[in-house]
């Protein structure tokens, strides 16, 4: 029937087949796309069913009477109405419901439906029940009628057979044929070139698996056949001798169920001069180590070494490879060479048969298979068999241009190498690569993951490397064994009961596929680490986990098994029940320490404290508190004691600890027992009390308890202490949460679940978040959960999805749930670059106040410093940092905030950094913060940089200030003298000479070195001349030779004009004129400068001998330097031609603003730091 899903004769032969169709199909590599839609087929026998989705996805099948429900996991688009005309009188009606997440078909009568998946279709079939619908329902409409063959023509029996990915159909031709064929859509169409009779009746009624109906007919000499297959199955064709075979792939190369293949049958009752029939292993096919024969009886070595047998090609181009729409093929087709048989003879081979009697078909030829290993279950990963001969090696290599997992391991004689991201393998280059070691290479098909299976001289094993990008498989005699075996650990009581986790960084996607020699599912994870594998291998009775050289594979054993991979590691549990152990299992228990059934229970129990019926709790309430009225006094422990147990199993900490408290006043001795200590330990956390908590479950007598151990976990969780440490905690205890009652559930999985989120334990949050979900009631719970899901997604990457989980939150009415929700926002948009640091400040602005006292407003004070500190707002970031000190000194260790405002008052006035600020916003976060400074030098240091800063921009009061408190307050000795002497400088600067005096008066020190003294002294015969205290100012310098002191004295007399004193001070000064010829007649700039300044003087004293003496001394000296124009004007003859009074004048007043003492001062403080100098 054109347009029906493939479908087999039903008999209870099949029934198995089907069942392993099921098994085998129930994960498989990705299939193509296709359109949903709904396709419905009537047999001889029974209706199928086909829902073709878009992609893969669950399903699950329920029946009601005469209503059928089918569920999906994922919306499904198609119409099932189809169903109505296509299954007439067994579908009476069908609509789709739930958004396309359920169709109901209403069926006409009882049917027993039988289930299962095939690529991502979803296949149901219907039989009739005993007593239960008529079977001339099943009729579908007769086939076409086949045009007679014309009289004459050659009767061709027709062949058919199932195997686990195809069905065959084997023309037997008597001579060779030509032939074409061609696929359209559903309709495969086979042309022979010359007139022939088909039994296409008989074919009918015994079509495979994949094939849905067939048609016959012959016209103008020719013979076509009309086969009808799924539209996404491959046609595969070739000759054997002058046979015809014809292979219908199934959709998708989907693997069917691993059962031996069904023998080759003739499509109607064999006849005795029928030809013998053709085996599997006659039929030279490229994928004969893929199919369901048996493999030939040989040595592991004559097998593996055997080479691989040339398929024939068709009728016209290469060897056909699986495509969905194969080139025609036309001409004759050749016959194969006949390949050497085995050396090795079977070793249960029948006996050799008599020839064939005179006239009989010969045997078709027996070409060599390829390569087939021995299937084995148990294969020994540590035998490396010694034939002697020395070993070669082989290196293949993988090329990625990104970072790609991998696992690697031995199954049924090949070696296997799976990748988690796709690519077209190089099978040629990898052969290549492996000569001498490899005997074949084969990527089965997969357009998500790739895979290859390899099959290498006995005893080969890869090591394995990789250099970037680029895994290297060096093959080698050798065990296989990783280089790192991964840690298994086995938790009984973890959130989905008792499993298996193994921890590795990196773990890529499960891939489940199945095994086809061997008939059974395998997950396989591939990892990122290199050399990350499982040794040995574990077999335990629900999954056997296979020894690998890289990456985790696990053999599925029981239904129910669930495989879930994280970046933490990887989890293997079984639903429901967990995992069942055994003695394996305890020595895996062994290695992780943790003991199995060894844990006394008696003290916490919690699943056991509930009382009564869980839904009429003030009963329960009532008879707990009638139990203690009636009890006398003195036996009134146990019952308060199981009144505080029900309390806490009904999530009331806070009353529980009320009972508790009873008892510990009326019963001392008890309060020091496990029970009550589980009991107030289990209250406390219930109450948020986590330190009190701790207290009590830390208790000797509970340290074991493994129940008490997921208590402390959650106490620590609460507290947010040591995300990892408590989270493993919770992964190993979390089965006694799913044993709680609902109310205890809800309270304890939020915390469990957010702990999980803190702990970046992706697996473990999904695990507890399933559990919570459907126990959410008022609205806080369910903006706590929302915020929870928000967590969860940011840890994953969907970042999009995180904040609007968060925005959900924002708009609850709780305040705790808002607080949070907004923070987290805020940091994720901030990481997301969606808003600024300066815009994200002013948010976490807005919550400083949402909540307060508690870990939640420290963190944020905290974050927001840290924000302030980023954009160099210093000011607001230590403010909030005193704050957070002043808020939290009695809750909180405030040493690390203490040391975090003295780093960045260092890093402000002794890094330099505060020199990036303003002057005045400089000094004045010094005077704000000024407790900061530091005793000692650095502090010093700080208060002398930040004095630099200030004096170089002229602010020298505000210096003054900082060295004026230094002097009183830091310093001692010379250091004191020192600073006192920078202090009144600034003074002096400032025009303030009386502060200058009164900075050194308050800084004398004894011992300072005579430079410093005579620096001091010169400092304050200046203030005492700026005081009009010139004598005082004299009498100070008093007979000082030094040419500062004479300077000093000059400009003293010079600011006095006492011209004639001016005169004798640079008397001193200026060179002898029998010093100047030993100097090679050459002045120095200085000594230059001195003797114009001196002729200043003498003409303002009105000197003219000395003015006439000075000429005749220095005039031959000066004219060679730069001052000569203005030595010979003012040193001119009176009548010297040119040279007028007002031009005389005119150089006096420029040359009598000579460097005074004051303003070296002012030029030093440019040019250097104002500590530079003493």
């Amino acid at each position: 029937m054109a347009g029906a899903f493939p479908t087999p004769a039903f008999s209870p032969f099949r029934l198995p087949i089907l069942a392993g169709i099921a098994l085998c199909c129930l994960v498989t590599f990705s299939a193509p796309s296709q359109a949903a839609q709904v396709r419905g087929a009537k047999h001889a026998d029974y209706a199928r069913i086909v829902f073709d989705q878009d992609e893969a996805g669950g399903f699950s099948v329920s029946q009601d009477g005469a209503k059928l429900v089918v569920r999906f996991d994922t919306p499904f688009k198609g119409d099932p109405r189809t169903l109505l005309s296509a299954l007439d009188g067994i579908v009476t009606a069908a609509s789709l419901e739930r958004g396309g997440k359920a169709a109901t078909l209403t069926l006409a009568g009882r049917f027993e439906v039988k289930s299962f998946s095939l690529g991502t279709s979803a296949v149901i079939d219907l039989m009739p029940a005993k007593g239960g619908a008529n079977a001339e329902a099943f009729k579908s409409t007769p086939a076409k009628a086949a045009q007679p063959a014309a009289k004459g023509s050659d009767a061709i029996a027709v062949r058919v057979g199932d195997h686990d990915e195809f069905s065959r159909l084997v023309f037997d031709w008597p001579q060779n044929v030509t032939y074409d064929v061609v696929k359209q859509g559903e309709v495969v169409t086979i042309t022979f070139g010359r007139a022939a009779r088909f039994d296409d009746a008989g074919l009918r009624a015994n079509l495979p698996l994949f094939i849905s109906g067939a048609e016959t007919q012959t016209s103008g000499g020719k013979s076509v056949v009309t086969l009808f297959a799924p539209k996404d199955a491959r046609v595969r064709h070739f000759t054997s001798g002058p046979k015809v075979v014809v292979d219908i792939l199934g959709p998708g190369g989907a693997k069917t169920a691993a059962a031996p293949a069904a023998p080759l049958r003739p499509a109607t009752p064999p006849a005795a001069a029928r030809p013998a029939p053709i085996s599997d292993r006659g039929l030279p096919t490229d994928l004969a180590g893929l199919s369901q024969q048996t493999p030939p009886a040989t040595t592991p070595a004559a097998a593996a070494a055997a080479p691989p047998a040339q398929a024939p090609a068709p009728a016209s181009g290469p060897a056909p490879a699986p495509a969905p729409a194969p080139s025609p093929a036309s001409g004759p087709a050749p016959t194969p060479a006949s390949a050497p048989a085995p050396t090795t003879p079977p070793t249960s081979a029948p006996p050799t048969s008599a020839p064939p009697p005179p006239g009989a078909e010969p045997p078709p030829m027996q070409p060599t298979p390829l390569p087939f290993p021995a299937l084995s279950m148990d294969e020994d990963e540590d035998a490396v068999p010694d034939d002697g001969t020395p070993g070669t090696t082989a290196s293949l290599s993988f090329t990625w241009n990104q970072p790609t997992a991998a696992a690697v391991f031995r199954r049924s004689g090949y070696l296997w190498v799976v990748f988690d991201r796709h690519q077209e393998l190089d099978i040629r280059l990898l052969r290549q690569l492996g000569a001498g070691v490899v005997t074949s290479v084969e990527q089965l098909p997969s357009k998500s993951v790739t895979i290859a299976r390899i099959v290498t001289q006995p005893g080969y094993n890869p090591s394995i490397r990789r250099e970037n990008l680029l895994w290297i498989l060096d093959l080698s005699k050798r065990p296989l064994k990783p280089a790192n075996p991964i840690d298994l650990r086995l938790e009984e009581q973890s959130v989905v009961g008792s499993r298996i986790f193994m921890k590795v960084n990196e773990a890529g996607s499960v891939i489940p596929l199945v095994d086809a020699e061997i008939g059974d599912q395998l997950f396989v994870i591939p990892v990122m680490p290199l050399g990350a594998g499982v040794y040995p291998k574990r077999d335990l009775p629900d999954v056997t986990l296979l020894a690998t050289a890289q990456g985790i594979v696990a053999a599925k054993k029981s239904d129910g098994l669930d495989v879930r991979a994280t970046r933490d590691g990887a989890e293997i549990s079984r639903q429901p029940g967990g995992l069942r152990f055994t003695k394996d299992a305890d020595r895996l228990a062994r290695t992780s320490g943790l003991p199995i059934g060894q844990a006394d229970m008696s003290a916490m129990n919690v699943a056991k404290w509930i009382q009564g019926d869980p839904n009429k709790p003030d009963e329960a309430m009532r008879d707990l508190l009638q139990v203690i009225s009636q009890s006398p006094p003195e036996g009134r422990t146990q019952p308060r004691l199981s009144l505080a147990r029900f309390l806490i199993a009904s999530g009331m900490g806070a009353e529980a600890l009320g009972v508790l408290r009873t008892i510990a006043v009326t019963d001392a001795a008890f309060a020091e027992t496990a029970p009550f200590k589980a009991a107030r330990g289990a209250a406390n956390v219930l109450a948020h009390r986590s330190l009190e908590a701790l207290e009590d479950l830390q208790s000797p007598t509970l340290i074991d308890v493994p129940e008490a151990r997921f208590w402390r976990a959650l106490a620590d969780a609460d507290q947010a202490y040591n995300p990892g440490h408590y989270n493993d905690a919770l992964k190993e205890g979390g089965g006694f949460l799913s044993s709680y009652p609902p109310a205890l559930q809800l309270r304890l999985g939020l915390l469990a679940a957010q702990a999980a989120v803190d702990a970046a334990d992706d697996l473990t949050a999904s695990r507890v978040m399933d559990i919570v979900k459907p126990l959410l009631g008022t609205a806080s719970e369910k903006a706590r959960y929302t915020y929870i899901e928000g967590r969860y997604e940011e840890m994953i990457g969907a970042a999009e999805t995180a904040l609007t989980k968060y925005r959900e939150a924002e708009g609850s009415t709780g305040r705790w749930e808002r607080s949070r929700a907004g923070i987290a926002r805020v940091e994720l948009e901030l990481k997301t670059n969606k808003i600024t640091k300066a815009q994200a400040i002013q948010e976490l602005e807005r919550l400083r106040f949402a909540w307060r006292g508690d870990d939640f407003e420290y963190n944020l004070l905290k974050r927001m410093a840290e924000l302030y500190f980023q954009e160099h707002d210093y000011g607001n970031g230590l403010r909030t940092l005193k704050q957070l000190a002043a808020n939290f000194r009695e809750v909180k260790d405030i040493e690390p905030i203490a040391g975090q405002m003295s780093d960045v008052f260092a890093k402000l006035f002794q890094d330099g950094e505060a020199d990036k600020l303003p002057p005045y916003t400089a000094i004045a976060l010094f005077e704000e913060f000024k407790e900061l400074t530091p005793v000692g030098p650095k502090g010093d240091e700080m208060i002398r940089n930040l004095a630099d800063r200030l004096a170089a921009v002229d602010l020298l009061d505000r210096a003054a200030d900082l060295l004026r408190q230094q002097v009183r307050f830091r310093l001692q000795g010379e250091e004191k003298a020192r600073v006192g002497f920078r202090h009144g400088l600034l003074q002096m600067l400032n025009h303030n000479p009386q502060a200058a005096i009164d900075a050194l008066a308050e800084s004398e020190a004894p011992g300072v070195s005579a430079e410093l003294e005579q620096s001091r002294r010169y400092l304050k015969a200046q203030a005492l001349a700026e005081m009009n205290k010139v004598p005082d100012a004299i009498a100070l310098l008093g007979e000082d030779t030094n040419r500062a002191a004479l300077l000093l004295k000059a400009e003293i007399y010079w600011n006095k004009q006492n011209w004639p004193e001016v005169v004798n001070a640079f008397e001193a000064l200026v060179p002898k004129p029998e010093a100047t010829p030993a100097k090679g007649g050459k002045l120095t700039d200085q000594e230059a400068r001195f003797i114009l300044n001196k002729a200043v003087a003498l003409i303002l004293a009105k000197d003219e001998r000395g003015l006439a003496r000075i000429r005749r001394q220095f005039l031959p000296y000066m004219e060679i330097t730069q001052y000569k124009d203005a030595f010979t004007l003012l040193t001119y003859e009176p009548g010297t031609e040119g040279i007028s009074t007002d031009m005389v004048a005119a150089k006096i007043k420029e040359v009598e603003n000579f460097q005074t003492f004051m303003s070296g001062y002012r030029s030093r403080l440019r040019d250097e730091k104002l500590s530079a100098i003493n």
